[in-house]
């Protein structure tokens, strides 16, 4: 009988020890999918900004929300430094909003201007992305 007790102890500790294993897991796969989504935001915002500079001298950002779900959004703020040179831009994307595992990026790109140019254009092969 008490055999049988130690045995349901040690397979009870083990069971348990293994859910929380496979609870961390699935915390850390979840962690890297918002990661990653962050990221492909992030290079959206990067790719919109680049179109929106080489169009227009005068644009300074934007914000915008992607709404992924009623209760899952991201937040892409947009910020052109043009008051020193090389102009920047600037990308930071928040998601999900509000959430307390809510992951950050943040990306820059520096605008360059061809040689004797006096405007900075987002197409120049130096501000393409690799």
């Amino acid at each position: 009988m008490v055999m049988a007790i130690v045995v349901i102890v040690v397979a009870s500790g083990l069971a348990a020890a293994m859910v929380q294993m496979a609870l961390a897991q699935r915390l850390q796969f979840e962690t890297e999918r918002r990661r990653v989504q962050a990221e492909w935001y992030a290079q959206a915002g990067l790719d919109r900004a680049t179109n929106a500079a080489a169009k227009s001298a005068d644009y300074a950002g934007e914000e915008w929300t992607i709404t992924e779900s009623p209760t899952r959004s991201a937040r892409i703020q947009i910020t052109v430094q043009r008051d020193r040179m090389p102009a920047r831009l600037a990308v930071a994307v928040e998601y999900p909003v509000g959430d307390l595992r809510r992951v950050r990026c943040r990306r820059e790109l520096t605008l360059v201007s061809p040689r004797g140019a006096t405007t900075v254009s987002a197409l120049q092969p130096e501000n393409r992305l690799p």
